[in-house]
């Protein structure tokens, strides 16, 4: 996608329905060379869904048509409902560019439903300090998960959104062993690695 090397794991021949998810990007990780910049994603579209971000390593600018402009640190979510249309560039920052390192995000695509896919556009920033964490023990070492959108456990999340949904990340060391219910029918689990 313009400058980006990009995975998409949804949809694929094996998962073409994950409703209300309707299309997953993973970007990176690239290293970003100082000598060698990248360029960013120039104004583009999008109507009728909510593509939300999450920035994992690296330093990110978005601008839309309604006026935002925010730099996502790692951590960071965007959470931009498209609604009746919006038009957004983004891409790593000038200062990130001229220092180089790790970039890397996901970008999740949630479906609107029927009567909402009309509502005015709407832009949520989330930055990665106000995001709750739910910690659970099990064998080993306890599992952390930091809730963006609903609620688990002892956190709910800041997104404001349009359908019932829970949106969680997670670091966790190889070993951890325990049980995390569920509360949908359609559930998305995706393995940055």
């Amino acid at each position: 996608m313009g400058p980006f090397r990009v995975k998409q794991p949804l949809p694929s021949r094996e998962i073409r329905d994950a409703s209300p998810f309707i299309l997953l990007h993973h970007a990176g990780p690239h290293v970003v060379d100082p000598a060698h910049p990248m360029e960013r994603l120039g104004p583009h579209p999008h109507r009728g869904f909510e593509p939300v971000s999450f920035l994992f390593h690296g330093q990110a600018r978005h601008r839309d048509s309604l006026g935002n402009h925010r730099t996502l640190n790692a951590g960071d979510v965007q959470w931009m409902t498209a609604g009746s249309g919006v038009l957004h560039s983004e891409g790593p920052t000038d200062e990130f560019l001229s220092r180089g390192g790790e970039l890397e995000l996901i970008q999740l695509w949630v479906n609107l439903p029927a009567k909402d896919k009309m509502t005015t556009p709407k832009y949520q920033d989330i930055e990665s300090s106000t995001i709750p964490v739910h910690t659970m023990s099990g064998s080993g070492t306890p599992l952390s998960l930091n809730v963006v959108a609903g609620s688990y456990g002892s956190a709910t999340g800041p997104a404001k959104t349009f359908s019932p949904i829970l949106f969680m990340t997670s670091t966790f060391e190889v070993g951890v062993d325990v049980k995390i219910e569920l509360p949908f029918a359609t559930s998305l689990i995706y393995v940055l690695r």
